[in-house]
């Protein structure tokens, strides 16, 4: 089976092929890793001067990579492509590691802080992402540029070419992604839809688990669309899909 990032990657060979001229081109890489898991990135061209961009998925289960070893690769590459005096280095990171991680409970560190000071220590002048689980995050960057794209607008493309729009309703899985869900219930139908909000009650005890949810608004009878940023186990997606079920 492909690995996840190798199957990235040739996806992404197969679009920048669309624009890939004398300007913009492939750089050859090659990554070693040690015995005692420890992992090595070169690049093999020239490239001081340039403006490099680096992409790299950080959830990979189709592998025994982790997060963490797919991030630590990441950071190598940029190290090494710094160390070779590029002109400027965007890492492109679809999945944002440690996005959960934005603020204290108890006596926890704030780890995605400490990801967005790994990328700037290792020479990043720009990150781009999708759909960051958290905004604040933008705020951790002292120096490097920090984008956060959107699927919105291609998921309700591809759903309103698939899929009827009449009698539905956008429901936030969380308070948190209310705004948005807001979005969507304006934009996926060719008039406003209406707007239910699952309010979930987490145990931070045990991970990925919510102790109760309490709907917000009436889906009785009705077709919900329901987007999130992030699935880990899916548990929480499917546990909402059956409150909505008996809700009706």
């Amino acid at each position: 089976m492909k690995r996840l990032h190798e199957a990235f990657g040739d996806l992404c060979r197969q679009r920048t092929s669309l624009f890939v001229s004398n300007d913009y081109h492939l750089i050859p890489t090659r990554e070693t890793h040690f015995a005692n898991q420890e992992v090595k990135t070169e690049i093999l061209e020239n490239i001081r001067g340039d403006d490099v961009y680096i992409l790299q998925c950080m959830d990979d289960p189709c592998s025994e990579r982790s997060v963490n070893d797919n991030f630590m690769a990441l950071i190598t590459a940029i190290d090494a492509a710094f160390q070779s005096d590029a002109e400027s280095i965007t890492a492109v990171i679809p999945q944002f590691p440690y996005a959960r991680q934005e603020r204290r409970k108890g006596r926890e560190g704030i780890t995605a802080r400490l990801v967005t000071r790994f990328l700037e220590t290792a020479g990043a002048s720009r990150v781009i992402t999708l759909d960051v689980h958290a905004q604040a995050i933008a705020g951790f960057f002292f120096h490097a540029k920090f984008e956060n794209l959107h699927a919105s607008r291609v998921i309700i493309e591809d759903f309103t070419r698939n899929f009827p729009t009449e009698n539905l309703i956008v429901v936030a899985p969380d308070v948190g992604s209310a705004e948005r869900a807001r979005f969507y219930s304006k934009n996926i139908a060719a008039h406003p839809v209406d707007l239910a909000i699952l309010d979930k009650v987490r145990d931070y005890g045990r991970t990925s688990t919510v102790a109760s949810m309490r709907l917000v608004g009436d889906v009785k009878g009705k077709n919900v669309f329901m987007g999130d940023d992030m699935i880990a186990t899916g548990g929480t997606l499917i546990a909402a899909c059956r409150e909505l079920k008996e809700r009706g």
